[in-house]
């Protein structure tokens, strides 16, 4: 458990002390340590940077918050760039997932990486009538799916998933555009909206650029020391182009960045769930936002009933919000993080 785990640490720290090395690389090393133990590790890693360097493999934020340079595992991504909304939620650690939604995915043969399911994600599925791809589930996640009846594909039980061989488990396991559709037929899902689905976002009939608001050529959306994802402006193509971690959010079947027409901020509350391990991302009510596009930013609202309702965006004056037709990305920001939101 921890408990040897520190040990084992404090015995390791105590050879660099004695024999520094010039490369140390720890792979999970810091995992089953409690919060306060992993921040005093990756603080005591920086008393060796001098005559050391270390690569550390890590899924704990208190680790990453030291790191000099991150590069997140699960990235690049692949196929997302075909998607036409993507969500970016905050899972537990402070670490966010996304939601990648697909009119069309046909001619993809590499979709993920795939993950496990998280509630909030799922009620967000219901929402836009989709089919949910993942690889098992927090409790809350699955209960979810079955509470709900939101049809899925289950990456634990079916055969139609595969892992590639070039990062760890479990940032390794994706679907193809065969494999969905096998498993949509396997099924028997409907591939088309009933009579009563309702489109969660309205758009303009052709581009138009916001009447208000201020420049915004760039947008930066910190969600904290470890995720910040920042969007740049292109006049001459008007779309937004996505970076994290100081680099191009790439598509690796495309190698090309992601971009999007619209960025849309929803500003809720993030909590954690009874079991204290994982988050709840507060979905339902209202609340207020922003909406760029074009090169300029406006404040907006939202609201949504019910877990069965779609969300609805309004601009300030009551009005529905017409987004441009294009690609969306749409960032779920927790309320006690709003310096993090920044443009220019």
């Amino acid at each position: 458990g921890g408990e040897k785990s520190l040990i084992a640490i404090c015995v390791l720290f105590a050879i660099l002390k004695a024999r520094p090395m010039p490369l140390c690389i720890f792979d999970e090393v810091e995992a089953s340590l409690d919060q306060g133990n992993v921040d005093r590790f990756a603080r005591y890693i920086h008393k060796f940077s001098d005559e050391s360097q270390f690569i550390v493999i890590t899924h704990r934020p208190g680790t990453m918050t030291e790191c000099d340079v991150l590069y997140g595992v699960t990235m690049p991504q692949s196929g997302v760039s075909k998607a036409d909304v993507i969500y970016e939620m905050t899972c537990e650690g402070g670490i966010t997932r996304f939601l990648a939604l697909f009119t069309d995915y046909s001619g993809l043969d590499k979709i993920g990486s795939i993950r496990s399911a998280r509630q909030y994600f799922v009620v967000k599925a219901l929402e836009h009538d989709a089919i949910l791809a993942h690889v098992g589930g927090s409790t809350y996640g699955l209960s979810a799916i079955k509470d709900y009846g939101v049809d899925d594909i289950e990456g634990l039980y079916e055969s139609v998933f595969y892992r590639s061989d070039d990062r760890y488990a479990p940032h390794n396991c994706y679907l193809s555009a065969d494999g969905i559709n096998e498993s949509i037929a396997d099924h028997g899902y409907r591939t088309e909206h009933d009579s009563s689905y309702k489109s969660t976002f309205s758009f303009n009939e052709e581009d138009k650029d916001l009447e208000k608001g201020e420049k915004c050529t760039f947008l930066d959306v910190r969600y904290n020391s470890f995720t910040e994802p920042y969007y740049e402006y292109d006049e001459k193509t008007k779309v937004y182009s996505r970076s994290e971690y100081g680099m191009e959010h790439v598509d690796d079947q495309t190698n090309t960045q992601l971009t999007f027409k619209n960025v849309l901020i929803v500003i809720t509350s993030v909590s954690g769930m009874p079991d204290g391990k994982y988050n709840d991302v507060t979905l339902n009510g209202s609340g207020s936002g922003y909406y760029a596009t074009n090169g300029k930013i406006i404040p907006i609202t939202w609201k949504k009933d019910g877990d069965y309702s779609v969300t609805e965006y309004f601009t300030e004056d009551g009005k529905p919000l017409l987004l441009n037709p294009g690609k969306t990305f749409v960032q779920y920001f927790d309320e006690e993080d709003v310096s993090g939101i920044q443009w220019e």
